[in-house]
């Protein structure tokens, strides 16, 4: 009999799963009615033309927005990730909008909360945000004004390319940091209120809920810059050496990565087809199922080699594969997956 805990991860995968549909199928008036024209505006201000990392900034904004919206962000902190850099940043220049005229034009499509917020990411230094000096840099005011922007900064450290990057220890760090500042925001609110000030302050956006983003087990723990370093090459390893060190020694390989770097998926996923292979059918479900639910919670891929809508759909082959307790023994016949039920 199925344990009360697998129901419970059955349902909250089948909930996040629920919430990525729309975006796996394109169907953005399904995630807002405005999205559509939302998307309208911003290809015709040339985002889809502006290069930016991997591919398009447009692609990278309708990104950084999907996982913001499977984080259950507030619509305001969704459209900034939506329009972030529209002002172009400390980084680079992608100014799509004038940084002095264009932001009425942007606020006409977003409203004010999100106008304001994306303003705020585009003016802050962003490099000192990822520095162990943080708490040094800034007044308490100005670090919780960074800080409000940190669910957008989670995502955006995490899109490199190519080979999976090292950017899970410092994004881990900021994820911590955010959890604290959230905590010490609440504190903040309760002693101002309890002392008689009443409704909220706009200067600080305490209207705005800050929502724990799903990863690093909630934002509670913090992988170690070495462990992050042997896991991606012991996973490196696995997948590219499979054919010439054998499937036994990848399974080794792909299990000593998960114990180092619990919080991606692809490993998990690349374990249970290991699992599958060999016919271990129950182990094979439980890692798919893991690593499925990992790579929805982050809304974007950690190996790049392949898209996330790709990995998400090729993890929910193997599921199922798993659970009907069958696997092709050609490459022919892995070549014929396809339909997902």
């Amino acid at each position: 009999m199925p344990s009360q805990h697998s129901h419970q991860q059955s349902n909250y995968l089948q909930t996040l799963l629920a919430s990525a549909r729309p975006f796996l199928r394109g169907e953005l008036e399904s995630i807002d009615v405005n999205l559509p024209s939302l998307v309208a505006v911003l290809r015709s201000v040339g985002a889809g033309e502006c290069w930016h990392k991997h591919g398009s900034f447009l692609d990278h904004l309708l990104d950084i927005y999907r996982i913001l919206k499977i984080w259950n962000a507030p619509d305001s902190v969704c459209l900034c990730g939506l329009f972030h850099s529209a002002y172009s940043n400390s980084y680079v220049n992608l100014a799509i909008f004038d940084p002095n005229t264009g932001r009425d034009v942007v606020r006409s499509h977003v409203g004010e909360a999100a106008e304001r917020l994306i303003h705020l990411f585009c003016i802050v230094p962003r490099q000192p945000l990822i520095h162990d000096d943080l708490l040094f840099k800034y007044s308490d005011n100005e670090l919780v004004q960074h800080l409000k922007l940190s669910e957008i900064s989670l995502k955006n450290a995490k899109d490199k390319d190519g080979k999976p990057g090292l950017w899970i220890n410092s994004t881990s760090r900021m994820g911590a940091l955010y959890t604290l500042i959230r905590r010490e925001e609440e504190i903040f609110i309760h002693e101002r209120k309890r002392a008689g000030g009443v409704g909220v302050d706009q200067v600080r956006d305490e209207d705005i809920e800050l929502v724990v983003p799903p990863v690093f087990d909630e934002c509670t723990k913090i992988l170690d810059a070495r462990e992050q370093i042997m896991a991606r090459d012991l996973y490196w390893e696995a997948v590219c050496d499979m054919p010439k060190i054998g499937i036994d020694r990848a399974e080794e390989l792909l299990l000593r990565c998960v114990e180092k770097n619990p919080f991606v998926g692809e490993p998990r996923v690349a374990l249970g087809q290991v699992y599958l292979t060999k016919g271990r059918f129950e182990e094979a479900e439980k890692e798919a199922e893991r690593g499925l639910t990992l790579m929805l919670e982050w809304g974007s891929p950690w190996d790049k080699r392949m898209s996330w809508e790709g990995w998400i759909a090729w993890a929910r082959v193997l599921l199922m594969k798993a659970k009907e307790k069958s696997w092709p023994q050609t490459s022919w016949g892995i070549l014929n997956l396809g339909l997902v039920r």
